[in-house]
């Protein structure tokens, strides 16, 4: 031992075994993680696939019914379509957040869509009373304006600075 009291053969750097273990750990984990993402985007990219056939089969059935001038079957079809557009998005989101990307502009697209389909599907004979069909109509509207809003003033930030909302932020510290 040296006079201050420490062994100058044990480097103060090395982990100790907890540490050790713990890292370990840490390290499977993050390989866990990774499968489940690669897992939740194949998924995703099912849904997708089952959408479009679903889609597709949807359209066959319009044509060949002749119920292509019906409003509500025409209504459908397009609520599928959004569907596979917010699939669409969420698998964006998900290969975002897996290259550690910004989210929030995939968000306000999901949601953007989710309230434009929910508000060309909105029917007022769905509801008992005319006040809670008002009601829902007036929620639909205020929500699409807020969603409307902060994506307008997502994009603004990016013309306005170099800030880029769809890439990785600049780590100077690295």
């Amino acid at each position: 031992m040296s006079e201050s009291g420490t062994d100058p053969t044990v480097d103060p750097s090395d982990p100790t075994p907890v540490e050790a273990r713990i890292r370990n750990w840490a390290s499977i984990s993050e390989v866990f993680m990774d499968v489940l993402e690669f897992v939740t985007a194949v998924i995703t990219i099912a849904l997708f696939v089952i959408g479009v056939f679903d889609l597709g089969l949807k359209i066959y059935d319009l044509l060949i019914t002749g119920n292509f001038t019906q409003p509500d079957k025409v209504v459908k079809v397009i609520d599928t379509a959004l569907l596979l557009l917010i699939i669409v998005e969420i698998y964006r989101t998900i290969i975002a957040y897996v290259e550690d990307l910004n989210i929030l502009p995939i968000v306000l697209n999901v949601a953007l869509i989710a309230m434009a389909r929910k508000i060309i599907s909105f029917r007022a004979g769905k509801y008992d009373t005319a006040m809670e069909a008002l009601t829902t109509a007036g929620s639909y509207g205020a929500l699409m304006l807020i969603l409307v809003v902060a994506f307008y003033l997502t994009h603004k930030v990016q013309e306005e600075t170099a800030f880029n909302i769809y890439t990785q932020p600049d780590n100077e510290d690295q």
